[in-house]
Order: C-alpha cells, then structure tokens, then sequence
C-alpha cells in the first residue's frame, strides 16, 4: 500500500514536470512551471547528522532542504519550504530557511511498519513556480503512541493504514493538467483500513497548503473506511496536503501534492436603479407613493443592483446608501432608513416626511470599484392639514393698564401657540389668526402671523385703560403660506 502511494506521488510530481515543460498535450496549464531555484533533499539522523534513510523510535530522521538562489547559487534565507511524507510521521508540514538557504523537520517513526515510502520537499518561488524535491526513506513504525496508565500494554493495530489522493467532482486526479479551480473544486479522499478491513469512526486529519482551503479539518470515516473533504483554490501553485489518522493508539499518515489555478476575473461592471416588472431603469429608484405623499405618511424606496454586462440582478449582497435633501437639513424634516442591504440585487427602505412639504430628493449610492453609483426619485409631499393649535405660554401673564407702566410692570403680554398637523408634528409657515374675548378699555391683538419651522406663532396683546380679563384665540388661516 505504501509503496503504492509512493509512487503515485512520484507520477504527480512527474505531471508537474512534465506540463511545465509544455508536454501532456495542447490542455497543458502553464501554471505552476519548474522554478529555475534549486531545491534539494538529504535524510540524515536526527541526533548525530549521519546519512541515513530509515526512521525508527530510538533514532528519529532529520530531512533537510536546501534552497540555492538561480544563477549565484547563493543560499536563499527565509523562504518557506513544504515537507511531506507517505510513511512515519513528520513533526511538521513545513520551515523556514535559515542563512544557509537549509529548512528541515524531523520523521519519526509512526507507529506503522516497517514499511517504505517517499519524503518530498516542495518550493513555491515568487513568480509561483515550482521547485521539488524526493527521496525513498524507510520506517521501522515501532513509535508508540500508549496513553500511559498503570504500565499495561497499549492495544495495537500493527496493520493500520492510510491512503490518501486527490480528485476532481467526475473522479479526475488532480495534477498540473487538471488543478483545483474555482470551477472544478478538489476532493481529498482518504481510506483507513486495519488489516485490509475498512475502519468505521475512525477521525481523520487533512492539513492543506496555503494554496488551497479546506471544507474542514477533521472528520470521520465512513463504513467503507473513507473519509472525505472538499479543496477550494486560494492562489496557483502546488503543495502537499496531509491526511493523519489515530486509531487503536497508532497513528498513520499519508500525503499527496495538489495544484490550484485561480484565474485573475474582471470586476463585475454594476448598474443602480430600480425594476418596474422586467424592465430596469437605470440611476432611478422606485417608491410606493402613487400620488403626493400626506405628512406623517410612510412610503417604500425601492432600489435593484444589476450586473451590466447581463442585465440580471446581481446576487452578491451590497449595501446601499439611502439620503434624502430633507432629511439631510442640520435639523432634518424627513426619516429616512439610512442603509439597505440588497438580497438576490433588490433592497426596500422606508421613508416618512416630517415637516418636509413640497418636493424632496431621495437618493442612493453604492460603490463599485473606485466608482460610486447613484440613483434618485422625486417625491412630492402635500401640505399638512392643521389638527390643532395648541397654547404654549403667555409672557407675562398679567400685564399693567395702559399708561401705567414701569419697572417691572409691563403693559404688553406675548402669547405663544404652536400649530401641529393630525400627526402631531408641527406645521411651518402656516397663517394663523388671532382675535380676542373682549376690547374693552382698548385691549388689541396683532391680527395674524405666520408660524416659523418649529410651528410656533406668537400673538402681541397690547392693554388697554379699564381692567379685564380676557382670553387671547387663535384659528387657522385659509392655507398655509407660501
């Protein structure tokens, strides 16, 4: 089984080599290619230094890369270099070169074996291309993995065993002539078997490359003894993904290099306005008022995002802008919802003038790009009916009879009404006129005046020479001022 996966991936890394050296036909992906960086492998013991190509638990194995830079072949620091292995278990999937240009990690035994099986050193250069490395390494698997206790012997499972490859949706292998793209999603299928037998339950481990994404980490094998999990391109280029399994207190791994394709998209060109059935116009939103808006009235602002390319509605959520002229005064006289979020390129916002009368602008943006998008609609907003005038104050209340003023005794007496409409907000610019109870003695009132934008209007009483009381009335005008 091992020797098998081996070699399968040796053929992958063969692939690699072979379509970046323009062979396998005219379907070829040009991407990864062969890096012109050289990278190369040694195993030596993990104590001592020594060459060797065998792992076991007393003497661990060290595999060393060396990454040279092309032309000087000077040693090449900092560059992350991705270790895998189908036999032992590594102590890490990837290192950092030193000043030397040299990465390396440690193989330990496993606890499955003997048994021999291939390190591989892969480098992704800064142009994305590709530079590998193998070597056949052999394990005793004598590693133990007991959880300790009173000094029983741990249950063993000496026929433990792990393959793992990687295919397309149809069952393709995945290499440089068929990678992971966005439209043809990878899956990494591992098979756990103990003796031969399919493990049922048994929890799988997937690592993957910063090339590709996982669907998930871990996850359980099936009765056939087969776990599963989806890959999704991140960037091109090639890497090595793990698949660990523990089982029985043994553990066996089995790795297999992967490539991805991402291909660089234009930026979708968007469109904003607004549907009325199947036809879309273009910077116009649509609102559900079907004629002037009454004040205190709430309405719907309704807003499409297309893609203008199709002509469709574009299903990614965007967020929208909404604003109004009204709404926007330092003391806003309209509310509005402040953003909508599109679902399947369609948002609806609500809308309510509060003392905006005549006409406002509603409008919204979104960006696209470097560009910002905008539509509009003009609404149009009826005067608000008077429901009542309201007595606010009279300052003072009492005043001096006429020619009998002075300090602290004033012969004048401002009175204070506020005009609302039937939704209780306060109407501007509307005339209202004032009359009095009595004008005995000469008692006077001004005749009218005009409310201001907080539909306040104040009313003058002038004293007159006999003293009464009276009351100062107020009544609407004909029609609000213009």
């Amino acid at each position: 089984m091992t020797k098998f996966l081996a070699r399968g991936l040796m053929m992958v890394l063969a692939a690699l080599m072979l379509a970046s050296c323009g062979g396998g036909g005219d379907d070829a992906v040009a991407l990864p290619g062969i890096s012109s960086y050289t990278l190369t492998v040694a195993t030596v013991d993990a104590s001592t230094g020594t060459p060797v190509t065998q792992t076991s638990a007393a003497a661990p194995l060290r595999i060393v890369a060396t990454l040279l830079a092309p032309t000087t072949g000077a040693p090449v620091p900092g560059a992350t270099i991705q270790f895998g292995a189908t036999v032992g278990r590594l102590a890490g999937g990837s290192a950092q070169t030193d000043g030397a240009g040299v990465a390396s990690v440690v193989l330990n035994a496993g606890s499955t074996g003997p048994a021999a099986g291939t390190v591989t050193i892969i480098f992704t250069d800064p142009s994305g291309n590709i530079a590998t490395a193998a070597q056949t390494v052999t394990t005793t698997g004598d590693e133990s993995t007991g959880t300790g206790g009173t000094g029983g012997t741990p249950p063993t499972a000496a026929g433990l065993s792990i393959t793992l490859v990687a295919r397309d949706g149809a069952g393709n292998a995945i290499s440089t002539t068929n990678p992971v793209t966005s439209l043809n999603p990878g899956r990494l299928i591992a098979t756990v078997t103990l003796d031969g037998a399919p493990v049922n339950l048994a929890l799988v481990t997937f690592t993957a490359p910063t090339v590709a994404a996982l669907s998930q980490e871990t996850t359980a094998t099936t009765a056939a003894g087969v776990a599963e999990v989806s890959l999704t391109p991140l960037s091109s280029g090639a890497g090595i993904t793990t698949a660990t399994v523990d089982y029985l207190g043994q553990t066996a791994t089995s790795s297999v290099v992967i490539v991805t394709s991402v291909t660089a998209t234009a930026p979708v060109v968007l469109q904003l306005g607004s549907f009325s059935g199947a036809t879309f116009s273009n910077a116009v939103l649509k609102t559900s008022a079907t004629a002037a808006i009454q004040a205190g009235s709430t309405i719907t602002v309704s807003a499409d995002v297309v893609d203008a390319g199709t002509g469709l509605a574009y299903t990614t959520p965007i967020p929208v802008a909404f604003t109004s002229d009204c709404a926007s005064l330092a003391t806003p006289t309209a509310i509005i919802d402040a953003t909508g979020t599109t679902v399947a390129g369609h948002t609806d916002i609500t809308y309510r003038p509060n003392g905006c009368v005549g006409t406002d602008i509603i409008r919204a943006t979104i960006t696209n790009g470097a560009s910002t998008l905008s539509a509009q609609v003009t609404v149009s907003i009826a005067a608000a009916t008077v429901g009542q005038i309201a007595f606010i104050s009279a300052t003072p209340d009492v005043i001096a009879l006429e020619g009998t003023g002075g300090f602290g005794r004033l012969t004048r007496s401002e009175v204070k009404f506020r005009v609302l409409g039937n939704d209780g907000t306060p109407i501007s610019n509307q005339l209202v006129c004032f009359g009095l109870s009595t004008s005995v003695g000469g008692l006077t009132v001004n005749a009218s005046s005009p409310s201001d934008s907080a539909g306040d209007v104040i009313a003058v009483v002038q004293a007159g020479s006999v003293p009464t009381s009276a009351g100062c009335e107020s009544t609407p005008g004909a029609a609000p001022r213009t």
